[in-house]
């Protein structure tokens, strides 16, 4: 059988939220700290037993991150705007900033990069001027969206890759 494309775009959403959770615990271990922990990771395993010095680390088994929260924001702009909207993104992005403190709201384990982001907007910076130069993945991680909406549209997709990964 032949799945549709609502069918691919469902699974490959499910399948970036799956590995979002099973990998949001160990962010930011080291192989051999994971092996020393854990052992082979074949399931959910709970932070808090690599973390037990860093309490803020702890992620909840099953729980995806910020990145998959980007991703369905992300899906969001492109459904309701049917283009990257960078202040619809920047809009969304801050709604679930509130109430701030030190859980910034529903983001859950967002980074410094991101903590960056957040600020910037917050103060008015333009969503086009508050990207952050880093080694990190975050616009690997919310990019799906953008291959599923403009799936036979290279040039499309490729514009728009670059404007949301800003």
């Amino acid at each position: 059988r032949q799945l549709s494309r609502m069918d691919r775009a469902r699974g490959c959403l499910l399948g970036l939220a799956i590995g979002d959770a099973l990998g949001a615990p160990l962010e930011g271990l080291s192989s051999q700290q994971i092996r020393a922990h854990y052992g082979l990771v074949d399931d959910y395993v709970d932070g808090a037993r690599a973390w037990k010095k860093k309490p803020y680390r702890w992620r909840m088994p099953g729980l995806y991150s910020d990145d998959t929260q980007q991703a369905m924001a992300l899906s969001d702009v492109l459904l309701e705007c049917r283009r990257i909207d960078l202040d619809r993104l920047a809009e969304l992005y801050l709604g679930m900033a509130t109430p701030k403190g030190a859980f910034v709201g529903a983001h859950r384990g967002i980074g410094r990069s991101f903590r960056q982001v957040l600020a910037g907007l917050e103060r008015g910076v333009s969503p086009r001027e508050t990207g952050q130069a880093s080694a990190g993945i975050g616009a690997a991680m919310r990019i799906a969206p953008v291959a599923l909406y403009f799936d036979g549209q290279p040039d499309e997709m490729s514009g728009a890759a670059v404007e949301a990964s800003r």
